[in-house]
């Protein structure tokens, strides 16, 4: 069972933006949220949104680049980034 309460401060970069609620900067998750957690309280939840690009995104927490069943603590930075490609 979720107990505390815990502060992100979430930081999404260029087009990643585009697929969240609204403007974000600190999000209050339950303690023992990861980042899977954090994308489903964050994204647009619209049926005509194609969210397949957050599937290869990369997020780095603290810095450091996290896999998305990395358990976030209280003050942690999440950094979302999408990977683009074209040519």
């Amino acid at each position: 069972m979720w107990g505390e309460k815990l502060l992100v401060k979430v930081k999404p970069l260029g087009v990643a933006k585009a697929y969240l609620q609204r403007e974000l900067e600190n999000v209050e998750l339950p303690e023992g949220a990861t980042i899977e957690n954090l994308l489903e309280a964050i994204t647009i939840k619209k049926d005509n949104v194609d969210l397949s690009l957050l599937d290869v995104a990369t997020f780095l927490v603290n810095r450091e680049p996290a896999p998305r069943k990395t358990i976030l603590k209280d003050g942690d930075e999440v950094i979302i980034m999408l990977r683009l490609v074209g040519g």
